[in-house]
């Protein structure tokens, strides 16, 4: 009989993450490495993160996959989802800087987003 593994460590808590992609803007970054930073703080799983938002089908959860892409720092989350993940990890305050930071964060990209180009030379009002 083979010898079983040794557990977990206490503070061994799922994969480890991976570091957020080199050419992601800075903004996007700022806001990963936040989320990121709530869960460290808390040494919980996104499991445990999805559970505090919530049971599944009420207003405000979100699915341990969903919180885990929110921090991934590949896309913009919903704004929603940024909140349900701040109030799982018991954010209330305490991280007040960085969640003005990340706010400031996801304003940008998403007026980035959701603002069409302006177009240049071609206006109305050249006369």
């Amino acid at each position: 009989m083979s010898p079983s593994p040794p557990a977990a460590a206490a503070g061994d808590m799922g994969r480890p993450t991976k570091p957020v992609a080199a050419g992601t803007s800075p903004r996007l970054r700022a806001l990963a490495v936040y989320l990121r930073q709530l869960k460290d703080d808390t040494r919980t799983t996104y499991a445990t993160l999805s559970e505090r938002t919530g049971p599944p089908g009420a207003p405000g959860y979100r699915g341990a996959s969903t919180l885990s892409q929110a921090a991934r720092g590949t896309h913009l989350p919903p704004l929603e989802t940024v909140l349900a993940y701040a109030r799982a990890a018991g954010d209330l305050g305490s991280h007040s800087t960085q969640r003005r930071e990340a706010s400031a964060a996801f304003r940008a990209q998403l007026k980035a987003l959701v603002e069409p180009a302006t177009p240049t030379g071609h206006g109305a009002d050249h006369a």
